[in-house]
């Protein structure tokens, strides 16, 4: 996945991950009419320099004074999008003086300017300046062209999952002024994000959209009475290196899926295991309902609540029915897939190998969901482990918030698993030093 770094300070030279990368660098540093703002001569000698990049990929942009520089490369998507910013201002304020793009207006010109831009999102904002965004935007004058999440909120409140067939791809710009000063000191006041919850926003987008681009600023100053030490220097390195790594993988995932889609599939059942295997999962094969014995005994170890999701989720027990719900409600389909993602571990303790493996089951199956509900509507997903779209389930209080998303695991409805794997010919243990981690969804042929 391509990286560009713009280089205008100078401040990425004090970083040795970013340094380590400097055949990427494209260096602006000498430019005048840059710092916080830009003149037209700056402007048109930006976009020269950057003519051969293309916005997919990730772009580094310096210090939020030049966070503006989004505006450039979102001016080369060529396709109605949407824009997802995290920051801790909103970038939205009219130029006070002359009619100049800077780092506290371009935005708001973006929405203004880029008829393609159909919608922003802008996450992690002081609560207080949302004001700064214009009523006709986040009106109903717009229709809501500009969703709000401020701070507090972005902290408690589950990530959207609007994945919809007519969802918009998306462009993602970072300002890491979004995160708290102990993750990433920037020459800006900031904000209350942890690290850890910024990647699970990313997480949660990636999973459900298209993203076409994303660009990272918020370097501490290079000089001056707010020059980053070098702690500063070392603990932004790090969290640049976390999310240009983290972006590039599910860049290149989406990436290989777009290459997928080049076969036609058709999700027919005598095609949907080599389907399925397209889409990352190591081991696939179909299930009859048939097979599907829900035991009391099973049900019991969620009563131990290991997982720590009993009786406090609507997709677990017993909130998901009885045991008897459960076995009639698997009746009403007419076939089942199983799905497998099996994860080679350093030894039995590799923890943290088991997490990944878990990971990509998760990702796998709700790639592979979102495909398979546009053929078949009826669809029961019984996963390899609970829900976790929402935060805080709404469980007993009230109706669950997602009805339509919301994910069940085998064990909440007394399958075992190892059983069911058996009694439809697909292997459950795959070696020593293995895990694998099975999901079973459930289609109705005609609904």
């Amino acid at each position: 996945m391509e990286m560009t770094v713009m280089d205008f300070s100078g401040i990425y030279e004090r970083e040795p991950w970013m340094r380590e990368r400097k055949e990427r660098w494209i260096s602006f540093r000498g430019l005048p009419g840059t710092d916080g703002y830009c003149t037209d001569e700056a402007a048109a000698e930006i976009r020269r320099r950057i003519a051969e990049t293309h916005a997919r990929g990730i772009h580094f942009l310096d210090s939020g004074n030049y966070h503006y520089l989004t505006k450039f490369w979102i001016e080369k998507i060529r396709e109605p999008f949407e824009l997802i910013v995290f920051d801790r201002h909103s970038d939205m304020q009219p130029s006070a003086l002359l009619p100049l793009t800077s780092c506290g207006n371009w935005l708001l010109e973006a929405l203004e300017e880029q008829p393609l831009l159909r919608r922003v999102w802008l996450i992690g904002p002081a609560e207080e300046t949302i004001e700064n965004v214009p009523a006709k935007y986040r009106g109903t004058e717009a229709a809501g062209r500009v969703v709000c999440v401020c701070d507090r909120e972005a902290c408690s409140m589950p990530p959207c999952r609007e994945d919809g067939e007519d969802a918009y791809p998306v462009y993602l710009s970072i300002d890491k002024d979004v995160l708290r000063k102990e993750d990433a000191p920037t020459n800006w006041d900031q904000g209350i994000l942890t690290t850890e919850l910024l990647l699970g926003w990313l997480d949660v987008i990636c999973q459900t959209r298209e993203v076409l681009g994303a660009d990272i600023c918020g370097e501490p100053a290079e000089s001056g009475l707010q020059a980053g030490t070098d702690q500063e220097c070392r603990k932004n390195d790090e969290v640049n290196r976390r999310l240009a790594e983290f972006l590039a993988d599910r860049l290149e995932r989406m990436k290989n899926k777009e290459e997928r889609t080049e076969r036609a599939m058709t999700f027919e059942k005598e095609n949907l295991v080599q389907d399925a295997m397209e889409f990352g999962f190591s081991h696939a094969g179909l299930a009859k309902i048939e097979t599907l014995k829900p035991m009391i005994e099973v049900r019991d170890m969620c009563a131990v609540d290991k997982c720590h999701a009993y009786d406090r989720t609507w997709t677990c027990p017993p909130g998901c029915g009885t045991i008897e719900e459960c076995a009639e409600r698997m009746k009403q389909y007419d076939w089942g897939i199983l799905l497998q993602t099996t994860a080679e571990l350093e030894d039995s303790l590799d923890y943290e190998g088991m997490q990944e493996g878990q990971e990509r089951q998760k990702e796998h199956c709700m790639a592979f969901l979102k495909e398979l509900r546009k053929v078949y509507k009826d669809i029961l997903p019984l996963c390899s482990a609970g829900c976790d779209i929402c935060k805080t389930c709404t469980y007993p209080d009230a109706p669950c918030r997602f009805p339509e998303k919301a994910l069940s695991a085998m064990e909440g409805y007394g399958l075992l698993v190892s059983q069911v794997c058996q009694d439809n010919d697909l292997k459950y243990y795959y070696g020593p030093n293995t895990v694998t981690y099975t999901a079973l969804f459930l289609i109705k042929e005609h609904s």
